[in-house]
């Protein structure tokens, strides 16, 4: 059986994956929408291990460009 997830990932203009959660394009699924605390994105956000994965390997490159520690500065745990 298939389980099919209701949220679709999207590419931003810079190549970012991201998906739209209460009006907020999500980048990061780790964090809430604030940006401001830690979530399980399975649990929160309910996406799936494949969909955690494709962010994880298109955007971390990204967010690192931006940011050489932004895992220190966001507490990000992607």
């Amino acid at each position: 059986m298939t389980k099919f997830c209701k949220i679709q990932l999207k590419s931003t203009q810079e190549g970012m994956k991201s998906f739209i959660f209460q009006d907020t394009y999500i980048t990061d699924p780790t964090l809430d929408e604030t940006g401001r605390y830690p979530v399980d994105p399975k649990k929160y956000y309910g996406l799936s291990d494949s969909q955690i994965k494709e962010m994880k390997d298109s955007n971390i490159p990204l967010f690192e460009k931006q940011v050489d520690d932004y895992k220190n500065v966001t507490g990000s745990k992607l």
